[in-house]
């Protein structure tokens, strides 16, 4: 495992990253490959009856042709309302023709106390046991919360790479079942805007629009992922080590003792880290770059074998790399680069992340450095572009 994180760590092959991909998050036993076709198997049936539950009450046909489409030359936010005005709701005929059994089913009730030996109150249990309302209404509340749930989700969906002809409206719909599902199967989490970055690469590097089972490896690859970075979509643990605050404070920590000077300048203007770095860590960087070079720097982060601490080394370099325009500009130009990042050399980000990572990995252990002895990185000519 260490060699392949090791290779991982340089790019990996277009034509293996995928299975690559897969063991790196857990999903094969890279010890055993003859087990893998049991494991898709078993976990596309898995998937199947999480769809089978979850997506019981599924949106007919007809109301999914109502949903805005991209590729009609429509974003969500020009759906219009009135084109489409929803049927009046039929669950008031519903619950009227339920009271009206509920009556009768009283009355059936109060008519035995003739001859009945119950007591009051037992009656009241007969009623309430019986009462369809109560199941009803609960149901009614659910399909509501899932349906608004469904169109936030399909909103963030169609936002995912609008640019990108492998996003089509298909794709769209696999990342929301699949967001969907894991929203239902983790209501401590639920759905947070930005897990459809996470998923984003994933699902293109699985091509999850090829068939079922690619989906199914798609789903539990990304569960895999969310299980290691959950903490920071979960507003009760932003103080803890891993999460969100814990994150950036240890970032700034790198900037600070890797680039005081810079450091000390953030600091005198009074940028908040939380303006930038919040969407950087929380999306793993996938809104920073092209989705090419987010696939070149998932292959380090998922081959990081302290998951995701080289995430901060190459959040670290890419506010050494805006250095010279950091420290020339005021608190406005500053955030407005360092939120809509510039086009980069991710190659050349690379290397000085992986410097400063062995750097301190020799402070650390007091050894040669790992990554940069192995990889043998030239840092030289990005460096010389820092000073």
């Amino acid at each position: 495992m260490d060699s392949l994180r090791m290779l991982a760590f340089t790019g990996v092959p277009e034509k293996v990253r995928g299975v690559t991909w897969k063991v790196l998050l857990g999903y094969f036993e890279l010890s055993n490959p003859n087990s893998w076709p049991t494991i898709q198997v078993n976990n596309l049936e898995l998937y199947r009856s999480f769809k089978k539950e979850v997506m019981r009450e599924w949106e007919s046909a007809d109301e999914a042709a109502r949903r805005p489409s991209r590729l009609e030359g429509q974003g969500w936010w020009e759906f219009n309302e009135d084109k489409h005005k929803k049927k009046k709701p039929q669950h008031i005929a519903i619950n009227e023709s339920l009271h009206e059994k509920q009556k009768k089913k009283a009355d059936e009730c109060v008519q035995k106390c003739d001859t009945d030996t119950s007591t009051p109150s037992d009656l009241v249990w007969q009623v309430a046991d019986d009462d369809p309302l109560s199941s009803v209404n609960a149901k009614l509340v659910e399909t509501t919360e899932d349906r608004d749930l469904r169109e936030e989700i399909w909103k963030d969906a169609q936002r995912t790479h609008p640019g990108l002809h492998f996003f089509t409206e298909k794709t769209c719909q696999v990342l929301e079942r699949i967001l969907f599902i894991y929203a239902k199967l983790n209501p401590g989490v639920r759905y947070v805007q930005g897990m459809n970055e996470i998923l984003a690469p994933i699902s293109f590097v699985l091509d999850c629009r090829k068939d079922e089972q690619s989906e199914a490896d798609t789903f539990f690859c990304f569960c895999n992922l969310m299980a290691e970075i959950r903490d920071m979509y979960i507003k009760g643990l932003d103080s803890s080590n891993d999460g969100l605050r814990g994150r950036i404070d240890a970032l700034m920590l790198l900037v600070k003792k890797h680039d005081p000077v810079l450091f000390q300048h953030l600091e005198m203007l009074n940028i908040n880290p939380q303006f930038y770095a919040l969407r950087w860590l929380t999306t793993l960087l996938s809104r920073e770059f092209e989705l090419p070079d987010t696939v070149r720097i998932w292959d380090s982060l998922l081959a990081d074998p302290s998951r995701f601490d080289f995430l901060l080394y190459v959040a670290c370099a890419m506010l050494r790399a805006q250095r010279e325009f950091l420290l020339a500009n005021d608190f406005a130009e500053c955030l407005k680069m360092l939120q809509t990042y510039p086009t980069s050399d991710v190659a050349m980000l690379l290397s000085y992340a992986f410097q400063m990572h062995d750097l301190d990995q020799k402070q650390k252990k007091n050894k040669i450095p790992l990554f940069a002895s192995k990889l043998k990185l030239e840092v030289s000519t990005f460096l010389s572009r820092m000073m």
